[in-house]
């Protein structure tokens, strides 16, 4: 049975057994035999814990969701199972990781990047003066959204080049 404090319903490999439909849906089943049809899973801390405390959801919709349970760390899940969740954590938390800012410029309101990334180089414009979109997430890791929604991460801002460095705080600088 899985464990219930204060309303957090705790899933083990026991509780909940997930797969994946041909069109790469993610399902699961319930150790009471439940069906969950659509079934979202998401990081409560995605930056300071990434692979513990991730929160189950069913439904449709962002109106229809509502929280199955958390599952307290990856590793408690059998492989085949941490590897649906993996893949599905991946596709929903995709991330380009800077390694160098090569050009960052203010045009009309907006902040144009040219960064190579983990991913090859990158081009991408960010709204200048909205916090929202380059968020610190301590220890000098940075999370950057372009307008397109696409995240960009700056895992330690110290440890880019000097020219990276001198880039980004002439801009950046909350």
């Amino acid at each position: 049975m899985a464990e219930r404090y204060e309303g957090i319903r705790y899933l083990g490999p026991t509780d909940i057994r997930f797969h994946v439909t041909g069109l790469g849906q993610l399902r699961a089943t319930l150790a009471d035999g439940t069906e969950l049809a659509e079934v979202l899973i998401y990081r409560t801390l995605p930056i300071s814990d990434p692979d513990r405390y991730i929160s189950v959801r069913s439904g449709a919709t962002a109106t229809e969701q509502r929280e199955i349970g958390l599952i307290r760390t990856l590793s408690s899940m059998g492989p085949d199972q941490r590897r649906l969740l993996k893949e599905a954590l991946d596709r929903r938390y995709f991330i380009h990781l800077i390694t160098e800012i090569k050009s960052l410029r203010e045009e009309f309101g907006y902040l144009y990047w040219e960064c190579e990334t983990d991913k090859g180089l990158r081009h991408f414009p960010t709204a200048r003066w909205d916090q929202s979109k380059c968020v610190h997430a301590g220890d000098g890791c940075h999370i950057i959204t372009d307008v397109d929604g696409n995240r960009y991460e700056i895992r330690d801002i110290e440890k880019l080049d000097l020219d990276s460095r001198t880039r980004f705080r002439r801009y950046i600088y909350w």
